[in-house]
């Protein structure tokens, strides 16, 4: 019995070097490959790919490829692109660069598109697996589909207004060009939204709605308690559970079919 729990954690411990071992990290900085570059074909989702840049520098992805994660890091003058031409790519993707870009004709992203600082520009029609801002800034100038889910500070802009369903679970969301999203819930955070918002906002958390444009879609609390803290004109207001708070005014007809309490 001992010989054999002996021989099962030998070769738990051999795959798991192993798998260490067939890991490979290439990084793509200022437009060079620092050591061997990646042939594209041959990748596994172990191997991460590091795009850097205080210039420029871009990944071409013309086929489907397979990746554990492709990273974007730039500084303050730099340039990280991934030109997705063609092809799908099965893995994630993580931004943390001031000025890092995704574009070209390839759609399809099966992992997560993580922004955790700096700015994330989507100049072409893409669907990931799902959109993660916990902070930085999200500008989609093409139509993203996806669910969005931010739990930091953090910015939705860009001059195309499609995009999926977006979840706050904490931090603040502040919108500041004109979105149309499948949905807004609010489980927890703040949305801010400086323009107006077209689709319904379903609220179960501890949340704040501000913003410096007062139209928004209509507007249900299930649970929680949801402060509105400037203005708001919503098509309609529904009270299904929790509180609703306005420190504000709110305009539109409000129902309520459950025991709440408006106040403020």
């Amino acid at each position: 019995m001992i010989n054999s729990i002996k021989t099962l954690t030998i070769l738990m411990v051999t795959i798991l070097f192993s798998n260490f071992a067939n890991a490979a990290i290439y990084t793509l900085n200022n437009g060079s490959w620092s050591g061997t570059a990646p042939n594209l074909s041959n990748l596994t989702s172990n191997d991460t790919i590091i795009i850097s840049s205080s210039s420029s520098s871009i990944l071409q992805i013309n086929q489907s490829i397979t990746v554990g994660e492709i990273r974007l890091e730039s500084n303050l003058t730099g340039d990280s692109r991934l030109n997705h031409t063609s092809g799908t790519i099965t893995g994630k993707v993580t931004s943390s660069g001031n000025n890092s870009r995704i574009l070209g004709a390839g759609t399809t992203i099966t992992g997560s598109v993580t922004i955790t600082a700096g700015t994330l520009i989507v100049n072409a029609a893409k669907t990931a697996g799902s959109w993660i801002l916990s902070g930085g800034t999200l500008t989609n100038n093409a139509a993203l589909t996806g669910a969005i889910t931010v739990s930091g500070t953090a910015t939705l802009n860009g001059n195309n207004s499609t995009v999926g369903a977006v979840t706050v679970t904490g931090g603040t969301l502040t919108v500041s060009s004109a979105k149309t999203a499948t949905s807004w819930t609010l489980s927890g955070g703040t949305l801010t939204n400086n323009v107006a918002l077209t689709s319904s906002i379903s609220s179960s958390g501890t949340s704040t709605l501000n913003g410096s444009n007062a139209a928004v879609g209509a507007v249900t609390v299930t649970g929680g308690t949801l402060t509105v803290s400037t203005a708001k004109t919503a098509s309609s207001w529904a009270m299904s559970g929790g509180n609703l708070t306005n420190s504000a005014n709110i305009t539109g007809t409000i129902t309520a079919s459950q025991t709440g309490e408006l106040a403020g």
